[in-house]
């Protein structure tokens, strides 16, 4: 039995002060901020795709498990 396809995803980071320009924001579904506690105000770029990438990978089933 072919194992189901979770749907095709493309995440855009914006800039951290900026977000993303106004036409790339109209042309998603969804628009997502990460929460910040205490005196933070914004995360590493590379940290914060980490982040994204791995709670889409958790939504999407991922046990963490290597092959």
């Amino acid at each position: 039995m072919p194992i189901a396809r979770a749907p095709r995803a493309i995440i855009l980071m914006g800039n951290e002060q900026s977000g993303l320009p106004a036409h790339m924001e109209e042309a998603c579904d969804a628009l997502v901020k990460l929460p910040m506690r205490g005196r933070a105000d914004s995360l590493n770029l590379a940290i914060a795709t980490g982040v994204m990438l791995y709670d889409l990978w958790r939504r999407r089933g991922y046990d963490g498990a290597r092959a």
